[in-house]
């Protein structure tokens, strides 16, 4: 109750705890509404627990995805419960940010092709838990830049949630 008057009043300190307010109420809306139509849709529904986790996991997925400075982590007695409660800490983004990968100045902005008749594939691919959902889609192209061929491949199953 002590945090969702601080909340209210907007008195946290630390600009990662403020962060972590102003998604929430997004997080708590989408997941409400995933399950809403889980349960009209598809005749299946979450535990409670479950779907906080998601919204903890989300949240957290974000935190350690943006930059922060260090002051952002300067963090009262309130402020570091809630960030544990996300299982959060400043050696997390810290240590990211020291291996965050900086592009080369040095390196060519676009692909050189070593002969005429060559063609380039690009491709990439996501999935959503293991095993879960998953896809992939790729692109070819000839050394004039003409497309070749485009494709999306979708795998795995759709009721694994």
């Amino acid at each position: 109750m002590n945090t969702l008057m601080q909340w209210g009043k907007g008195k946290f300190q630390s600009g990662v705890v403020r962060r972590v307010w102003n998604l929430s109420a997004g997080f708590v809306i989408w997941s409400i509404w995933k399950e809403r139509n889980k349960r009209i849709f598809r005749d299946k529904s979450c535990q409670t627990t479950r779907i906080w986790e998601e919204i903890c996991r989300s949240i957290k997925e974000t935190i350690l995805s943006e930059t922060w400075e260090e002051e952002d982590w300067k963090l009262n007695q309130e402020e570091w419960r809630i960030i544990s409660k996300l299982n959060m800490e400043y050696s997390m983004v810290y240590l990211r940010a020291e291996k965050r990968i900086r592009p080369s100045t040095q390196s060519p902005k676009h692909f050189k092709y070593s002969g005429e008749h060559m063609i380039k594939l690009n491709f990439d691919g996501v999935s959503k838990g293991n095993p879960g959902q998953a896809g992939l889609g790729g692109i070819f192209r000839d050394s004039k830049e003409n497309t070749k061929w485009v494709g999306v491949c979708g795998m795995g199953r759709r009721d694994d949630q």
